[in-house]
């Protein structure tokens, strides 16, 4: 299978969002937050510090082999998101936070969420 950016684009964080990805011979890992002055900046207005805290902490992936870095990027992004439009439906920290832990993936280890 041939892997393209043209291919994921929609899987990939939108613009406003900063990501970052690594890997080393343990695990392939990706980070993702939205930008402060990013399209979702309003997740850091809300008036509701645990809302910014959760939103600016960023999300964090961990993959086992032999998953790679795009893997990693793929499926934070999707729950990444997924987390920012349960918050946006309802405007309930909860939601986000079901959202963020969804159900568990195999190989992965999420991190720096509750």
């Amino acid at each position: 299978m041939n892997w393209t950016v043209e291919d994921q684009v929609g899987d990939l964080p939108e613009a406003g969002w900063w990501f970052s990805v690594g890997a080393c011979h343990v695990s392939a890992d990706a980070t993702v937050c939205p930008d402060t002055a990013g399209q979702d900046a309003w997740l850091f207005q809300t008036g509701d510090a645990d809302v910014t805290k959760f939103f600016d902490e960023g999300f964090d992936l961990d993959l086992l082999p032999p998953a790679t870095m795009a893997n990693a990027l793929i499926r934070l992004t999707h729950r990444a998101k997924a987390a920012r439009d349960a918050y946006a439906a309802r405007n309930r920290l909860a939601d986000a936070i079901a959202a963020w832990d969804g159900p568990p993936s195999a190989g992965s280890t999420p991190t720096g969420k509750p």
